[in-house]
Formats: structure tokens, sequence, C-alpha cells
């Protein structure tokens, strides 16, 4: 049963929702767009005016001319209403960004750690601390909705990660450590990175493009998030994605993996790094490689290139399943693919089907800290989000 107040929230979100989408707005346009009396309108307007949700704005601070009569009064969203928190833990950092409730970073921190002999329980308290520095620079801890964690790896609907093979982690469960650290005044769930950074994607440009679109985080292991008809794809127990586990050859560069032919033993940043060693160049990281790449040495060229080739020829094989119409490259790793697009563009249409429309590719928008942000996203979504109550209940597991 529905109660009085579950409708409100609902009516809530819908009001912030379409204020979010459609920017200052007057209140007999809101309440049309919510198909409410303007009676019911004002009620509504009323108390999210009350919670500081939005605020009221003179039709001139907007831009429109005033001809006769008083100002007219528009409705805004207060961008200081609500805070959003997402943090990354990748291969050796961790990133924590703060957003506000207009969906703009406002606040952001990075730190390493050693990759090697890392503990999941001094990295997770690292990212807590990372997080406590954050909403120290938000300008009100009061109004923070919640924090969303992503790991690289398989997550389970409690916010386990079952396993974390770049890390070194299994059956870690993130979201109970992470609540430890906070408390339950701290709503928190997990995500796969690759998920998130698909968020982040459709938040950055909603429109038809974004409709159909795999987006291939690269980093030291290769994740995807699938977006069907503008909604993320999760499959029957949310590990949809997971690419770079398809066997794609009979061996790899590295075999950090079994069997060692998966398509992230030979595109992963460990995988091009060492095949760039392999060819006589020298250096740990994918910026060095960059370098060199603008430095025109023959080794990089041949490790980039080997890169594009199974790239293109994994995307393929991804193409083919899921038929995307665009597809984002993003992470450490997508910094290559400028050097070498003509490649990966040939190696794609070599390998797909004969008459397939090949999915035109692209750099991600958020070029830096994608998961980041798209675990920020996540919560702002939820709070916009028409199904918001039962998914608090499901996945937040706050009483």
């Amino acid at each position: 049963m529905t109660t009085p107040q579950a409708v409100r929230v609902l009516n809530e979100a819908r009001a912030l929702s379409v204020l979010y989408h459609n920017g200052t707005m007057s209140r007999a346009d809101l309440a049309r767009a919510l198909d409410m009396t303007r009676s019911t309108a004002s009620s509504l307007i009323s108390q999210l005016l009350a919670d500081g949700l939005v605020v009221e704005r003179l039709d001139a601070e907007r831009g429109e001319v005033v001809r006769t009569g008083r100002p007219g009064i528009a409705i805004s969203i207060r961008p200081e209403g609500a805070f959003f928190l997402g943090a990354e833990i990748g291969v050796g950092y961790v990133i924590v960004v703060g957003m506000d409730l207009s969906a703009r970073i406002v606040a952001r921190r990075r730190v390493t750690f050693a990759i090697e002999g890392n503990r999941p329980d001094e990295v997770i308290r690292l990212a807590c601390q990372l997080v406590r520095a954050v909403i120290a620079d938000l300008p009100d801890a009061s109004r923070i909705r919640g924090l969303c964690v992503t790991v690289p790896g398989l997550h389970d609907h409690r916010g386990v990660l079952l396993t974390g093979p770049f890390l070194g982690w299994r059956n870690v469960p993130v979201a109970e450590l992470v609540r430890g650290e906070f408390g339950d005044r701290m709503p928190v769930l997990s995500e796969n990175d690759a998920n998130a950074f698909a968020i982040a994607e459709i938040y950055a440009s909603p429109s038809d493009e974004t409709k159909d679109l795999l987006c291939l985080f690269m980093d030291y292991g290769i994740g995807a998030g699938i977006v069907a008809g503008g909604r993320l794809f999760r499959g029957r127990h949310g590990y949809s994605g997971e690419v770079g586990h398809m066997v794609v050859a009979e061996t790899g560069v590295i075999h950090r993996l079994d069997p060692p032919g998966r398509w992230e033993n030979l595109v992963g940043a460990e995988a091009v790094l060492e095949r760039w060693r392999q060819a006589g160049g020298s250096g740990a990281t994918i910026g060095s490689l960059v370098q060199a790449l603008q430095d025109n040495q023959r080794a990089a060229w041949e490790a980039a290139e080997h890169w594009a080739y199974w790239l293109g020829r994994g995307l393929a094989s991804v193409a083919n399943v899921i038929d995307p119409g665009h597809v984002v490259l993003g992470g450490s790793v997508a910094r290559l693919y400028p050097f070498v697009a003509d490649l990966v563009h040939e190696a794609l249409r070599r390998h797909v089907f004969e008459d397939y429309q090949v999915p035109s590719l692209a750099l991600a928008r958020h070029t830096k800290d994608g998961p980041a942000i798209g675990a920020a996203c996540l919560l702002h979504q939820e709070m916009l989000s028409l199904d918001l109550i039962s998914r608090r209940r499901e996945r937040w597991k706050v009483s």
C-alpha cells in the first residue's frame, strides 16, 4: 500500500527531476509538466522550498523580459540543497568527488597506494579518510545524501566484491566495511567501476546517441557498462559487462588470468606496458608510453599498433553480440586511441560479420575520474528517480 508520505516523496522526486532536466521554470509550467493542479503543485513547491531543495527566482534572473505588471516568480533547483559522494578505488589510487544537486562536481581529492601487498581493510580505510576530507570541503555536510564506492571486479547485490583480480581481492564486503567507518547515518552502496563510468557518460550527454551505448573502461582490467534503451543493463546477477574475460586468443601478452588468451591479458595497462618492454622500450606508466609515442619512438609504436589490433578485434566480438550504436573509450589506456584510431577501426571492421553497421567510437567526455563521477551520479539519479523508495530499501538497507 502506498502511503501519503511515499506519494509526497515520489512527487518531490518528480519535481526535482523535471527541474533538473528543464532548468528554471514558472510555477504554472512546472504544474503542467507534473500534470498537477496549481494548488497541488503550489503545496509541493512550498515543501521543496522549506526543505531547501529549490529556490525562487525572478523571471528577469533567467533572462526573460517582463513587459507589464510585477515580475513573475520562477522555481529552480538549489545546488546546495543536496550533495552526493562518489569514490573510486582503482589499481593503486583512490579518487573521491563531491557532487551538488545540479550535478556539478564541487570537490575532488586523490591519493595513491602501493599495489603490492595492499590489504582491503587498509585501502578502504584510506578511501574513507579521503571521503572525510571531501566532506570537509563541502559547504554543508548535513545535506549529504549518500556515498557510492566503485571497485573493479564482480559485485553482488549485497555490496560484496566477489573478485577483483588486479587488486588481488576476493569476497571483500566493501559496503559493510565503509558503513563500519561512517555508521548508519551515511547511506552506502558499492558498484562496479565500468558501470559507474557508463552512468557518468549518460549524465554528461543525455541524447539519442547514449540510448544504446557500450562504455569501455580500460585500465589494468577491462570492463564495460552496457546501456540499452537509455538504461544500464546489469544482467541476471549484475555481472554484465565483464568483457575483459572474453577469450579472444590462444595466449596473451601477460598471464594474469586463466586462460591466458583473455582480452584484458592483451589490451589492459599491464599488457600494453609489457609489450612495450618486449619491443625494447622502457617505462612504468601509460603516461610515459604516450610521451614515447609523441617522441615517435619505434618500440612505443609497435606496442600501440599491437594494442590497436587486439582492441578492434575484441570490440568486434562484443559488437556482434550486443549491437551498440556507439562505443565510448575511457580509462588510462584510452589515451592511446588517438594515436592509432585508424588501426582500431580497421581491425573492428575486419572482424565484424558481413554487412554489419560498425558502431562509432569516441573518447569519453569524462577523461578522468569517470567512475567516481558516475558513482555520485548514481546517487543523484536515485534521488530523482520515481522508484526511489523501493530502491533505497533494497540496496541501501537503511532502516
